[in-house]
């Protein structure tokens, strides 16, 4: 069983399903909080500030030896 759902958020549309067994015992509460926990999920992501990274003199973004950019203190 396929329950599709989705969640507008200023003009952007989250979609998402929750795909459970067709004898699932869920109730109508469970099912919503299942629901709302995939959109806090979402609406964390989309609206978290960007990672802040060192800079050198000229403003790039410096790098650790392995690649990765090394966050701010």
């Amino acid at each position: 069983m396929q329950i599709i759902f989705e969640y507008d958020h200023n003009g952007i549309i989250f979609r998402d399903a929750l795909n459970l067994p067709d004898n699932h015992t869920y109730t109508d509460d469970e099912l919503e909080a299942m629901k709302q926990t995939r959109i806090s999920n979402w609406l964390t992501a989309i609206t978290a500030p960007p990672p802040e990274y060192k800079r050198d003199q000229d403003g790039n973004i410096m790098h650790d030896e392995d690649g990765n950019p090394i966050p701010a203190e």
